[in-house]
């Protein structure tokens, strides 16, 4: 059991994560969660908060933390408790419960979820100091490769393509930390072709990708973006090697159970020309077991 002075650390320790991630991706919020602790805590929280995640300027002025009663100050507070306990009927096994698929059901397209503590593989890019004329020059060419693309596309390129990329832009430009959601992206294909689906949109950004547009898709969040900064790439790079490491080492164990299971000892990599590119990718997570 934790006593009270360790609840009121993790209280703040927490507090500061979902805090920092909403300075990360809005320009404005407002806050409100439930008091607790007696009046000096609930001060030095509010403190901890302002300094440490949200801190408010000239430039982001319209962000605010604030601890509320959830009867006198702020009802919406016992709805969160409500929608809190629901999830807790799908995620904790403690508290499981057999209408889960049920709620997960209804509240699947209103939840963003992030599992804590943070799992982080050491292949994986670790958080960077933003640099501003840096995250400049990587706005800039985001913007200059998208509108370079849209002024010399050829026909290979869909109308459904350059209505994205101009939707995007469109965004970028109004909010540039706003990711867009896979249905807000087809409803602007569909509007040229109704028929459109997802499977054609995962499709066509993997094409845009390969014609050289910064369309990034990052770690933690779902749906697209122009990135506007350093780490914006480094989380969609994080997303992509998440995929390929467990990719690359399901080839190799399913190799080398060949390998155990046939009389002469069959290697389907160094035996078929064509991979020795794969078989230097398991060279290197050879190299380091705890990839």
């Amino acid at each position: 059991m934790w006593d009270s002075k360790k609840k009121k650390v993790f209280y703040k320790f927490f507090q500061r994560i979902f805090t920092q991630k909403l300075s990360n991706n809005f320009n404005q919020f407002e806050i409100y969660a439930d008091k607790i602790g007696d009046a000096h805590f609930q001060s030095s929280l509010s403190d901890h908060i302002y300094k440490n995640s949200i801190q408010r300027d000239l430039f982001n002025p319209d962000r605010l933390y604030k601890l509320a009663d959830d009867q006198s100050e702020e009802p919406l507070i016992q709805f969160a408790d409500f929608i809190a306990g629901c999830l807790g009927k799908i995620y904790s096994t403690s508290h499981y419960d057999e209408r889960s698929s049920s709620i997960f059901e209804k509240l699947s397209s209103r939840i963003f979820l992030e599992f804590f503590p943070y799992a982080k593989e050491n292949y994986l890019g670790k958080e960077i100091d933003e640099n501003d004329e840096e995250n400049a020059a990587v706005t800039e060419i985001a913007i200059e490769v998208a509108l370079n693309f849209l002024e010399t596309s050829n026909g290979d390129v869909k109308e459904e393509d350059k209505e994205i990329i101009r939707f995007l832009l469109m965004i970028f430009r109004s909010n540039k930390n706003k990711v867009v959601s896979t249905n807000d992206l087809l409803t602007i294909a569909k509007r040229i072709n109704p028929n459109y689906s997802e499977q054609q949109l995962r499709h066509r950004i993997g094409f845009l990708r390969d014609q050289g547009i910064l369309i990034v898709s990052m770690e933690g969040e779902y749906g697209y973006k122009l990135p506007n900064k350093k780490s914006d790439l480094v989380r969609y790079y994080n997303r992509l090697l998440r995929s390929i490491v467990p990719m690359i080492k399901r080839i190799k164990n399913s190799n080398e159970i060949i390998k155990l299971k046939t009389l002469n000892g069959i290697d389907i990599i160094d035996s078929v020309d064509g991979y020795e590119m794969l078989r230097q990718f398991i060279d290197i997570t050879n190299s380091n077991k705890k990839l």
